[in-house]
């Protein structure tokens, strides 16, 4: 199974550095052209299942992508959306002023993330229903089925080191840089594979891509903004400092 985890196009918040974490906040004119240059990248990947987070920035991506596929759902998931980060949301982080003490806590946001992936699985083990959480199964077989999530830049960061970390394990294909910057509708791929002699649980995969930006032109798109939610660094602009 392919999996292509996807950012969110741009909001007002991305563009003035403003970290958003919970609150729900639109795309802009340019998150939705940039969503529609998406939809074109991926219009010949054959999705067979879509999820998104439950803030608006994130599914209105994943229904830009999904016009050009006809009849499939999207399935909404609140364990997708970003990190909470409380009494942050609605500034600009400062550097050294670290998190405040209503945010959620960065082991319990991995935690989170890890519980989701951990579920999601599980309901794509052989036996059990496919599409995830109660829906009916696909007839596309486990091996050929290519999923479209749809979620946040932070979020997408602890998904990461939750995916090549102790729990999970996964290995990491050759050249990914997994140090990039997640822009927005950035597509980062992983493949998930299920060995069947070893139960439902045993599942193992492979980090593809991170972070791919391709798809977005710089003369197209201008200027690229990094994660202000991610406030474990600095907001990150792209590397010609534009």
């Amino acid at each position: 199974m392919l999996i292509y985890f996807v950012r969110h196009g741009q909001t007002d918040h991305n563009a003035q550095g403003i970290i958003q974490g919970h609150m729900d906040v639109p795309l802009n004119e340019k998150g939705r052209a940039e969503a529609r240059v998406l939809a074109d990248a991926v219009a010949h990947v054959p999705f067979v299942e879509a999820h998104s987070s439950s803030l608006s920035r994130a599914r209105e991506t994943a229904e830009i992508v999904l016009a050009a596929h006809d009849g499939l759902e999207l399935q909404i998931h609140p364990g997708l959306m970003e990190r909470s980060l409380g009494s942050l949301e609605g500034q600009r982080w400062v550097r050294g002023h670290g998190v405040p003490p209503d945010a959620e806590a960065s082991a319990d946001f991995r935690a989170r993330v890890a519980a989701w992936f951990r579920a999601f699985l599980a309901s794509h083990a052989p036996g059990e229903h496919s599409g995830g959480e109660g829906k009916s199964a696909h007839t596309t077989p486990i091996p050929d089925r290519v999923v479209l999530v749809v979620s946040h830049g932070a979020y997408l960061s602890a998904l990461l080191a939750v995916l090549l970390g102790r729990e999970f394990a996964f290995s990491r294909a050759p050249g990914v840089d997994t140090g990039a910057t997640c822009f927005n509708t950035c597509i980062t791929r992983v493949r998930v594979r299920h060995d069947a002699a070893g139960g439902v649980d045993a599942w193992s995969g492979t980090v593809e891509s991170y972070a791919e930006s391709g798809h977005l032109a710089p003369e197209t798109m201008g200027r690229r903004l990094g994660v202000a939610d991610d406030v474990r660094r600095d907001f990150v602009r792209d590397a010609r400092g534009e």
